[in-house]
């Protein structure tokens, strides 16, 4: 690990020569089979940016040996990746930062095996997921005070939903993927009312959480945190924030990797977040998120699954 300590923020270029064996085996069409799906042809070939949280356990299976794991990725996919130093973690983790750019083809195919080395090798400082669905509908039925002789009506959509989520989210298998986006491309992956998170997680089958807005925060971003026991579920929830971040023309507007000269809150990493930062009538607080790495309040957290 010595020579990745003095590696600067820049893994080797595309450039890099080729090394005697071949890293990678990548399988490209898995990691485009539902791309066209959400995102269109025209609007693909462009160039983004996404950026996501890597256990630092996982960072030397990525990087690979003097950088040449990650260099052959470079050249067979054409995208530029960025990792944060050896010791420069988020905010509050023992997490670095990396960000991929790209087309969206080149996007999906690094964070396919980025998200495979997580897999492997997965954080084991992650929170687990607080299901703020179930904890709140038991909150407020116990404040309700129905009749003692009438039998509740089960609702077993939502019932199983909630038991299906509550297992992906305690499972100590659960591949959990962190992304940073702006603020503005958060409300589009909320969508109104939170319609898309909710489209999100019902067809990928993943737990989906975002953070909730800090107030003072240094960096206009927040996290979103996707949980499964299934790759190919949290692929395709990805997939689907992918196509929000195509879809917004401010997304590129927080592209550093490092946070060591950051003061202040940044986004909560945790997966214990709120989709809204204030409602109309501000009725949900806005939490402090991540401050020197202590986590600050989280006002009145509520989950996706709770809006209509």
């Amino acid at each position: 690990m010595a020579s990745e300590s003095k590696m600067e923020e820049c893994i080797p270029s595309p450039g890099t020569p080729d090394s005697r064996k071949r890293p990678l085996d990548i399988d490209s069409d898995d990691a485009m089979s539902k791309r066209s799906h959400y995102i269109p042809d025209m609007q693909s070939e462009g160039t983004y940016h996404l950026k996501i949280l890597v256990p630092s356990v996982a960072a030397g299976a990525i990087i690979g040996k003097g950088g040449e794991t990650i260099a052959q990725l470079q050249k067979d996919t054409t995208a530029r990746v960025k990792m944060s130093k050896a010791n420069d973690f988020y905010p509050g983790t023992t997490e670095r930062v990396c960000l991929i750019t790209g087309n969206v083809d080149a996007i999906c195919t690094v964070l396919s095996f980025i998200m495979e080395k997580i897999k492997e090798k997965p954080d084991p400082n992650a929170k687990p997921a607080i299901d703020f669905d179930s904890k709140m509908t038991a909150e407020r039925e116990k404040q309700e005070k129905p009749d003692p002789n009438a039998k509740p009506a089960i609702d077993f959509d939502s019932k199983m939903t909630a038991e299906r989520e509550k297992q992906i989210s305690r499972s100590a298998h659960s591949l959990q993927v962190k992304i940073l986006v702006p603020n503005s491309t958060a409300g589009m992956i909320i969508g109104k009312g939170g319609t898309y998170i909710k489209q999100i997680k019902e067809e990928s089958g993943a737990y989906v959480q975002i953070s909730q807005k800090a107030k003072d925060q240094s960096l206009a971003e927040r996290c979103i945190t996707v949980i499964s026991n299934d790759v190919e579920n949290s692929k395709n929830a990805c997939l689907m924030i992918l196509a929000k971040i195509v879809e917004d023309p401010q997304s590129g507007t927080c592209l550093n990797v490092s946070y060591a000269d950051i003061t202040g809150p940044v986004a909560n990493p945790n997966p214990t977040g709120s989709p809204f930062a204030n409602s109309p009538g501000g009725g949900i607080g806005g939490g402090q998120g991540m401050q020197n790495g202590s986590l600050g309040a989280m006002n009145n957290p509520l989950s996706a699954g709770e809006l209509k």
